[in-house]
């Protein structure tokens, strides 16, 4: 998630200046365009709401999803020596691949939502 900060704001800054340079270009064109501008701006700030509210929820589900996975290292990391000793290696390597695709599917989601706004 942090890896994408660093974009997002970047994208984010491009999409503002690109809109204020459609406005001003279309305000000097025909002042009524500020008109459209100001409803467009509006729109945008309401997807934007009900895209973070659902960010918001999916960010949540991610911690839930990765708690469990910050566990089992966690107690893996405390008994290695025992887990090596009588062979349970690969199940616990079989539970971590369990608990990883758990945790990826909030993830895949998170990346998803913006693909939902955009078809609906």
């Amino acid at each position: 998630m942090d890896s994408r900060i660093a974009n997002d704001v970047a994208e984010l800054l491009f999409t503002f200046l690109e809109l204020v340079g459609i406005a001003v270009a279309g305000t000097i064109v025909s002042p009524a365009m500020l008109i459209f501008a100001g409803i467009s701006i509006a729109v945008a700030v309401f997807i934007g709401k009900k895209y973070l509210d659902g960010a918001r929820e999916v960010k949540r589900l991610e911690a839930i999803a990765q708690s469990p996975i910050l566990e089992l290292v966690e107690r893996v990391k405390g008994g290695i020596t025992t887990i090596r000793a009588f062979g349970m290696t690969g199940e616990y390597i079989d539970r971590y691949r369990s608990f990883h695709q758990l945790f990826s599917t909030p993830k895949n989601t998170l990346s998803d939502i913006p693909h939902l706004y955009i078809k609906r």
